[in-house]
């Protein structure tokens, strides 16, 4: 009994754990001050598609990256709180990127901020060497209702 338990144990962890499933693209993005986010307009995690200003970028995106920079005006600027864009743990930083996933393909959750900063994506008007610092917001985050964003801005 006790060698068929070995066997089923080693079985087990030899096994080759289901591959995540790779998260749908983020075709769009718009720019606010040094904030990019990076959104989609189809599948499980499109945004709601109101542009009232019919300026071609969802109302729910701009509210997130206004959010984010109005967030760091404040707290670096305003209340002079350590601006991330120039401290030794986010070296060359440049910007922000703001991803919009669908609550599922971030673990459930409203948002997250990554620790390390890395090579900005590539957008029209950046430059080669851009480096930003990443977060993750809920399409179901409402910006002017959550301070989701803003957390995430200091996490």
């Amino acid at each position: 009994m006790r060698s068929l338990t070995i066997v089923a144990i080693i079985g087990v962890l030899l096994t080759p754990s289901p591959s995540p499933a790779a998260k749908p693209p983020l075709p769009e993005h718009f720019v606010f001050g040094n904030v990019r986010v990076f959104y989609t307009t189809v599948g499980t995690s499109a945004v709601p598609l109101a542009d009232v200003d019919g300026n071609s970028a969802p109302d729910h995106v701009e509210d997130i990256a206004k959010h984010v920079w109005a967030a760091q005006q404040l707290f670096c600027g305003v209340l002079e709180f350590p601006d991330p864009r120039k401290s030794e743990r986010y070296p060359g930083l440049t910007c922000v990127e703001v991803r919009i996933w669908d609550r599922s393909e971030i673990g459930g959750i409203n948002g997250v901020a990554f620790e390390s900063s890395q090579r900005a994506r590539s957008i029209p008007g950046g430059a080669p060497g851009d480096r930003a610092v990443l977060m993750s917001i809920g399409r179901h985050v409402d910006a002017r209702k959550n301070i989701t964003p803003a957390h995430e801005f200091f996490q």
